[in-house]
């Protein structure tokens, strides 16, 4: 029963990551990538032949000889879902805002766990920090826009997390059938468990100050709100940006349609907490 349970499961990851393939067409056919942002594609961070294991960049094709401020991308997805090409957009608008943007692709539930993906997203970090000076970034001045925080000896300033999926283990639909898939069989009884909510005390104290941005009709916004309130009683630094319900301001809206006057607001006010770590 067991084997059967996690089979129809694994079939509704995939089924799951084709409707998103779906999306990102119909994202391809409405947009149209500015010709003013320079783009370059599957840059390997690890080489092990993997697809997974690449990264883009993203920058003005009109340089200037002043450094950019630095951006990784880290696309969202729940671990499961997600591409680096669905966040072209989204970083094209962070460049045009003055920045030099690198985004990476890493594996995804089932075909690994979540320490693999920790692995993967940190290792592109490290090759992020030994590309910055050749694509003119400023080294001093580096941010994630990002779901969660990984190792890394990449100096993060500070952090974007955008309608982040911070909590994997409560008792609601992500809890009761995630874990499994991310941290494997018995995973209740390791010691990791302890680091698997991001409000524990030496996860939450360990981080740069954090943007947060959510709406009411995103799925996750408690997540967002829950995250906001540990970061609040930490007295750590943070801004909550959460937008009033309207329709259109789905999970991950500013990712999803970065043209909108509201995705627009919410990364001008990104860039500009940024500005001020």
């Amino acid at each position: 029963m067991e084997r059967d349970k996690l089979g129809i499961l694994t079939n509704v990851f995939y089924k799951q990551r084709e409707d998103f393939a779906k999306q990102q067409k119909e994202q391809e056919e409405r947009f149209t990538f500015p010709e003013e942002v320079e783009e370059i594609t599957d840059i390997v961070y690890i080489e092990d032949g993997k697809k997974e294991h690449r990264l883009n960049v993203y920058r003005p094709r009109k340089r200037t000889q002043e450094k950019l401020p630095v951006i990784v991308n880290v696309h969202g997805g729940g671990m499961v879902i997600g591409t680096k090409e669905f966040n072209r957009y989204y970083c094209a608008e962070l460049v045009k805002l003055g920045f030099l943007v690198f985004s990476v692709e890493y594996p995804l539930i089932p075909d690994c766990m979540i320490y693999d993906q920790f692995e993967s997203v940190s290792r592109a970090m490290d090759k992020v920090q030994t590309l910055i000076e050749t694509y003119q970034g400023d080294a001093e001045k580096i941010y994630a826009v990002a779901a969660g925080v990984v190792p890394t000896t990449l100096p993060v300033r500070a952090l974007g997390l955008i309608s982040g999926m911070f909590y994997t283990t409560k008792l609601d639909q992500i809890g009761l059938f995630l874990p499994r898939y991310l941290y494997g069989k018995g995973e209740r009884r390791k010691a990791f468990k302890r680091y698997e909510k991001p409000d524990c005390p030496e996860i939450i104290k360990a981080l740069p100050p954090c943007y947060l941005a959510t709406s009411e009709e995103d799925m996750l916004e408690h997540y967002t709100l829950q995250f906001a309130k540990a970061l609040k009683e930490n007295g750590m630094r943070f801004q909550l940006k959460d937008f009033r319900k309207d329709k259109k301001l789905t999970h991950a809206f500013s990712v999803f349609d970065p043209y909108l006057k509201e995705s627009r607001e919410t990364m001008n006010q990104m860039v500009h907490f940024f500005e001020k770590t």
